[in-house]
């Protein structure tokens, strides 16, 4: 029988992101509590995921997500003594997990890509080196805050809906200031999601050979990326958005590399 934890919390800034990080929290513990900031409308999407309890926050005027840690932490704090935080591995996913680590004095660990919980405590597996090697790690503190992925595809049929219950705001000590906001273009493909990602580097110096990519990515039915040094130059149309968090798949052995498929189309992944 699998060993759980007895309470795991969830937190995405978005409704579309909880299904599979719902889906990740019910493998290690026996309840999933949701932390959610926003209006009654968007609260309404997050009830039916598959968790217990969703604490709904009202977002604050000129209060950005980073300020509801605390609010956060008092509820964690509350609700049991130990228990296991889930965030996406998103920027601010990561920004928040590292004020969570901090106000509760626990273990914060981003891109899981692997995590097993057992009678002697929890373990977290990631990549680094870029992906060319793994490391576990044994998170021996009561509370633990972990950034990951969410590939697993919730699964809603049959699921009861979650209670909802009112979150209060406690301000912090040393808030942020929200100076602006200023649209970026975006990309509506999750590459936590896909199970392979064909990759456009420094070698791709014409727009033609980031459609040679695309076509591949649909020949093989996975996504397009690109390396940091694409997204951050601009030298090509449209890679901006594409940098999504590679070493995740690089651990995974799924991403594929074009220098490589020319070569012979049987070695295109590369290990």
């Amino acid at each position: 029988m699998a060993t759980l934890l007895p309470l795991v919390f969830v937190y995405a800034d978005s409704a579309d992101r909880l299904a599979g990080l719902i889906a990740n929290a019910r493998q290690w513990g026996e309840k999933v509590n949701v932390l959610f900031v926003g209006d009654e409308q968007q609260v309404k999407a997050c009830v039916n995921l598959g968790a217990n309890i969703v604490y709904r926050f009202t977002p604050q005027e000129g209060v950005i997500s980073e300020d509801y840690v605390p609010s956060f932490v008092s509820i964690i704090r509350e609700s049991w003594p130990q228990a296991l935080v889930l965030l996406a591995a998103s920027k601010r996913g990561k920004a928040i997990a590292a004020r969570l680590g901090a106000q509760l004095n626990t273990a914060v660990v981003n891109d899981v890509i692997h995590l097993r919980v057992e009678e002697d405590g929890v373990f977290a597996s990631y990549p680094f080196y870029g992906g060319l090697a793994h490391e576990t790690q044994q998170l021996l503190s009561p509370y633990a805050v972990v950034t990951c992925g969410s590939s697993a595809e919730g699964n809603v049929n049959g699921t009861a809906s979650a209670s909802v219950k009112p979150g209060a705001f406690i301000p912090p000590a040393h808030p942020l200031k929200l100076i602006s906001r200023r649209s970026k273009p975006g990309s509506t493909v999750d590459l936590a999601k896909a199970k392979r990602v064909v990759g456009v580097g420094r070698g791709f110096g014409k727009q033609q050979d980031v459609e040679l990519a695309t076509a591949l990515a649909r020949a093989i039915q996975g996504e397009v990326g690109c390396s940091h040094p694409i997204a951050e130059g601009g030298r090509l149309d449209g890679t901006s958005a594409l940098y999504r968090r590679f070493r995740y798949h690089a651990a995974r052995r799924s991403l594929y590399c074009l220098r490589c498929v020319w070569a012979d189309p049987a070695y295109g992944r590369c290990e």
